[in-house]
């Protein structure tokens, strides 16, 4: 019976329907006024964030100023390197481990932002444990700032990325398996190490050709066909569908 009465107290207890709705039109206001995604309200991060200060204000009796749990933008900025270092160390083992033993997957990716046309490297990795399970990691999303040669630039920003999880001896003794598109750049920055080629990006790109190409061929038919006079369409016609 003590027990349950334990157990009874540890229980959270729920909000009434006042308090939720006033919860409710604060978020709307804060969404609509701020311009924010609607979606926002189920993102992991935000209810962890707010679970912890509900927690953590269980310990102090009378109202708190909200000031004096929020973290300014400034701290956020320079709690980002700190927390950073600090999950790479525990990556670091984990990771080794895998590569030690064969198993562990690189995945690098190089892309352009069209807004502000900053060119990013992100590389990925996956394993898979003895007992089956497949894990991910992002291991960075990092502005590519190398120059020169397309492929030896990806190659040294890819090396510096590994070096901070200490994997560069077992890249150079190919004791890492990556895995990525057909890019030219990451083709030249690979070449020599075990690569396995995205079978996925193979066949977006043969679709592509197959549906848009054929899709371009027709509206070019099209063009020729209503600019060219009638007598000269049938011998342009063949011309057109060996395109």
């Amino acid at each position: 019976m003590d027990k349950f009465i334990k157990l009874k107290k540890l229980a959270p207890l729920k909000s009434n329907s006042k308090d939720r709705t006033v919860i409710q039109e604060e978020f709307t206001k804060w969404i609509c006024s701020s311009i924010r995604p609607f979606n926002l309200v189920s993102d992991p991060g935000l209810k962890t964030m707010l679970q912890t200060i509900i927690d953590i204000c269980k310990k102090y009796q009378g109202s708190i100023n909200i000031d004096d749990i929020l973290a300014t933008p400034t701290t956020i900025s320079n709690n980002v390197k700190k927390l950073a270092e600090y999950y790479r160390s525990l990556l670091r083992s984990i990771l080794i481990e895998q590569a030690e033993s064969g198993t562990l997957a690189v995945c690098p990716d190089l892309w352009t932002d069209n807004h502000k046309k900053i060119k990013y490297l992100g590389v990925t990795v996956y394993f898979v444990t003895n007992g089956y399970e497949l894990f991910t990691f992002d291991l960075c999303c990092t502005r590519f700032n190398e120059i020169g040669k397309a492929g030896e630039s990806a190659l040294k920003a890819i090396r510096e990325q590994l070096n901070l999880f200490g994997l560069l001896s077992y890249m150079d003794n190919n004791k890492i398996t990556f895995t990525s598109d057909r890019g030219a750049n990451i083709l030249k920055a690979l070449k020599g190490y075990p690569v396995i080629y995205c079978f996925a990006h193979r066949i977006n790109n043969v679709l592509k050709l197959a549906i848009y190409r054929t899709a371009q061929n027709n509206k070019k038919r099209v063009l020729i066909a209503s600019s060219t006079p009638a007598k000269k369409q049938l011998k342009m016609l063949p011309h057109v569908c060996d395109s």
